[in-house]
C-alpha cells in the first residue's frame, strides 16, 4: 500500500500520477479529502488529468453526516468512514 501525501495538484504528485509506470500499479485507490467539494474535485481531477478512478473516498469528509449526503448527491464512489472500522466493507474495497 503507498500514501501519496501533499494532494494531487502539487507538482511532485502530479509527475508520479502522470507516470505510466505509477499508474499501472496501482491496483486500489482510496481518495482521501477534507469536505465534499473537495473529493467531488479531486474524483474529477483524478479521472480527467489522470485517468485514475478511486475506488473508494475517505477522510475528514467520511465522518460528516452533511458531507455524505453531499457526496451521495454527486458521486457513486462509496465512501469508508475511517473513524467507524468496518472490516467487511474494508476488505471489500481492498480485495
Amino acid at each position: 500500500m503507498v500514501e501519496v501525501a501533499d494532494g494531487i495538484l502539487q507538482r511532485e504528485t502530479a509527475i508520479l500520477l502522470q507516470s505510466e509506470a505509477v499508474r499501472s500499479r496501482i491496483h486500489r485507490l482510496i481518495f482521501a479529502a477534507h469536505d465534499a467539494f473537495g473529493a467531488v474535485g479531486g474524483i474529477d481531477v483524478l479521472k480527467n488529468r489522470f485517468n485514475l478512478v478511486p475506488d473508494a473516498i475517505s477522510g475528514v469528509c467520511s465522518g460528516s453526516p452533511l458531507a455524505l449526503r453531499e457526496l451521495a448527491e454527486f458521486t457513486d464512489v462509496p465512501v469508508f468512514n475511517n473513524l467507524e472500522w468496518e472490516l467487511k466493507q474494508l476488505s471489500k474495497l481492498l480485495l
